[in-house]
């Protein structure tokens, strides 16, 4: 694999993607908007201190945006493009679900593959009640027509059919039923974990990855995302 390295940067030419992640970034340097821009399809800025994506907008051909374990909020401006189908936000600071969702349909129509894990408006399977946690999927993909794979697992045509369905009432059923004050009142130690895909052995600089496919690996940790993308009968 050719990789270049300037600066704190990694650009892997053969994948077209731009690692870089844990160097406290608060906004994303006009350096490496002007160097890469034109050349990447895959960014993981992760385990920063994000609280803008300003610059982001300028990636025209970016597919695919990580950003886990950042301070992105529910004053976060999103790109306005076509071509990200891939966002995780895991860990960040969203506390309001509906205005992120307006955001992502606005300014993300083709988006396919989201994660939200740890963030305060989004439920835990393992800490919500399954109830809570079903309406939460029914929600988002009521407001995200292509999307395929929400947090740890696959949209199924079970719940697209519903959320399909119930999306056309005019005051949307779920938001009675999910009340994240509720949901998190005990997930106060949970909250301070950070959250990546690979095990913790894994998450040196550099070799954070952000993966959306079926893929058999072992489950580490109570919070680990290793499992975010597989089925229970792949464990």
């Amino acid at each position: 694999m050719n990789r270049v390295a300037w600066s704190n940067v990694l650009f892997d030419e053969a994948d077209e993607k731009l690692i870089f992640v844990d160097q406290e970034l608060t906004t994303l340097p006009d350096a490496v908007v002007n160097l890469y821009h034109s050349r990447v399809r895959k960014m993981d800025l992760s385990f920063n201190q994000l609280t803008s994506l300003d610059g982001v907008e300028f990636f025209s051909r970016l597919d695919e945006l990580i950003l886990d374990n950042n301070q992105l909020g529910d004053n976060i401006r999103i790109p306005k493009t076509k071509s990200i189908t891939t966002l995780s936000l895991n860990n960040n600071k969203i506390t309001n679900l509906n205005i992120l969702l307006i955001k992502l349909s606005t300014f993300l129509p083709n988006i396919a593959y989201l994660s939200l894990l740890g963030n305060p408006a989004c439920p835990n399977e393992f800490f919500a009640t399954k109830s809570d946690y079903q309406n939460y999927r029914y929600f988002v993909v009521s407001a995200l027509p292509n999307l395929k794979f929400l947090d740890s697992s696959k949209v199924s045509s079970f719940e697209r059919q519903n959320a399909d369905e119930l999306s056309t009432i005019e005051e949307n059923p779920f938001l009675k039923f999910f009340d994240p004050k509720n949901i998190f009142k005990n997930f106060t130690k949970s909250r301070n974990v950070l959250y990546s895909p690979l095990p913790d052995s894994f998450r040196a600089a550099g070799e954070h990855r952000g993966v959306y496919k079926k893929c058999r690996c072992e489950y580490v940790g109570d919070q680990s995302e290793g499992n975010r993308f597989i089925s229970n009968k792949d464990l």
